[in-house]
């Protein structure tokens, strides 16, 4: 609303300003209504206006005064002289003032609209200018700071001043950047969401809830991607600095915007001349966090130390690989691979490292099918290792892949031997059929049995059977239940005998795979 002050020592006019209009459908509210000019200017002292008409003629401070007073006060303010006289002084001395309209009493209703019109529509391209500016400041901003991220060398003099210049100061304190990444933005951009907003929300919230000794700054970055960057006013500043805010904003963000955000912390550094080591170190660990989605906070600095202690880790990991291999015992192998999936997972890896752990377990399995004299084209003619593995979207995705990959190599080497599948899905049964009496009994009791994961076992399973493991586990359960209830044991008995520790919800399960309660159906075999 654009807010009105009144200023006429005649009541009567004062009360037809009023309600000449309906000022709050047009845009404007009146926040002041005076009898002179010395009591416009204290209302004004107090409620500020942005357009104030005037009479010209009032006692104490006359209209041409308290406009020249007002317009000192705040230059952007419009000024509306109404009035009776038409002297020639006074419309000159209005002109001299910046006076942007000058209304003859008596004025009608359609000539008060048409000047609010005016002044509205000035309004208007004063906003739509200043957000011009502003953007334009914004776009300026966000450029040399870029820049000055990734910039392989110190800029100069003249380049810091071009920061100064669009309000970027930096202190002799250390400084750190962080990477805020709003998580699946292809399937955002996709879904036709306004990524700019969403953008804009996250950056306020950050804001709001950052406080620090020194500078912060939010710098938008290609790919929706915003720079956090924090300069400390000295050394014992940042440390009195956690990170919790990142967390903060982490939850708020899905809270808020319904929107989730990866955020990679970048190391510190010792101040703002090796700013650019502390982006690159967040833009590695935010890449990380697209693959490993355990966390999405993750600091550089944990992540290095990881990484130099898993190149030795995973040298090992690649010589009992291949052993297996030549052993031939892939469950062994699936162990491994779920092994060496949760390291990754633990330790907040770069994309591009998990990728070289992918292709190094891809290597393995070509030598050992050129050691066995087996052309790699005719067991793994259909994969594209490099494409295949560097468009998986997270890292058990890449894991799941290594699988297969696996999978298929063992599917091959068997030959007409029974298909590992068949003899997994038969043992699972028999072994069902020996343990449905344990309440323990679920899907990952039986995969850690058998030394596979659970989804390679549901899904064998249920290409196998046309059932799932959970039905066939209800099946065996409820079979033997009926079988018992028919020899007389009670109700709590025969739960316990297949594998219900609470008897209600045996009666429950019972109810609805027979349509009959326990106690019906005993009653009716009797």
């Amino acid at each position: 609303m654009i807010r009105v002050l009144i200023a006429d020592d005649e009541p009567y006019f004062r009360e037809f300003m009023i309600k000449v209009v309906d000022w709050e459908s047009m845009g404007f509210t009146i926040t002041g209504v005076a009898r002179n000019g010395l009591e416009a200017y204290k209302i004004v002292e107090q409620n500020p206006a942005d357009v104030f008409f005037l009479d010209i003629n009032m006692p104490h401070t006359n209209g041409l005064e308290l406009a020249r007073m007002l317009r000192e006060k705040n230059p952007q303010s419009i000024v509306v002289f109404v009035t009776g006289y038409t002297k020639f002084e006074y419309a000159q001395r209005a002109l001299q003032l910046g006076v942007e309209e000058y209304m003859l009493k008596p004025f009608s209703k359609e000539e008060m609209i048409s000047v609010l019109i005016k002044i509205r529509d000035k309004f208007s391209l004063r906003a739509k200018e200043a957000r011009k500016q502003h953007q334009d400041r914004l776009i300026i901003k966000n450029h040399l700071f870029y820049q000055f991220l990734t910039s392989e060398n110190v800029p100069d003099s003249v380049f810091f001043k071009q920061l100064k210049d669009v309000g970027i100061q930096f202190s002799n304190g250390p400084c750190r950047v962080s990477l805020i990444s709003i998580d699946h933005l292809q399937d955002l951009k996709c879904s036709g969401v306004e990524l700019d907003a969403l953008q804009y929300g996250v950056e306020n919230i950050l804001d709001e809830i950052t406080v620090i000794n020194g500078f912060h700054y939010l710098v938008g970055l290609p790919e929706h991607m915003i720079a956090s960057v924090l300069v400390f006013k000295d050394e014992q500043s940042a440390k009195s600095f956690h990170s919790t805010p990142y967390q903060r904003l982490v939850r708020l963000s899905k809270q808020m915007l319904n929107l989730s955000v990866l955020v990679g912390v970048g190391k510190q550094v010792p101040q703002y001349f090796s700013i650019a080591d502390s982006y690159r170190s967040a833009l590695a660990a935010v890449k990380n966090l697209s693959l490993t989605e355990k966390e999405q906070v993750v600091y550089a600095d944990k992540m290095e130390v990881h990484m130099s202690k898993f190149e030795f880790y995973q040298i090992q990991q690649d010589e009992e690989i291949l052993n297996e291999l030549r052993s031939g015992h892939y469950d062994n192998i699936f162990i491994k691979l779920n092994q060496i999936e949760r390291d990754v997972q633990a330790c907040h890896f770069s994309n591009d490292f998990i990728y070289s752990i992918a292709f190094s377990i891809v290597s393995i399995c070509s030598l050992y099918l050129t050691e066995i004299g087996e052309s790699k084209q005719n067991v793994l003619d259909e994969l594209n290792y490099y494409t295949d593995i560097t468009s998986c979207k997270d890292c058990h995705k890449i894991f799941e892949y290594l699988s297969n990959l696996l999978l298929k190599i063992e599917t091959y080497l068997q030959g007409q031997h029974e298909n590992r599948a068949e003899q997994i899905v038969s043992q699972v049964k028999q072994f069902i059929y020996e343990h449905y009496h344990d309440p323990s009994l679920s899907v990952e009791e039986i995969a850690k049995h058998f030394f596979i994961t659970d989804s390679y076992l549901r899904r064998i399973f249920a290409k196998q059977q046309k059932k799932t493991i959970s039905g066939c586990i209800l099946k065996v359960r409820m079979q033997q239940a009926k079988k018992l209830l028919g020899e007389n044991y009670s109700t709590g008995e025969v739960a316990e005998k297949v594998g219900y520790k609470d008897t209600g919800y045996f009666g429950k399960c019972f109810k609805k795979y027979f349509g009959i309660t326990p106690g019906s159906f005993k009653k009716d075999s009797f």
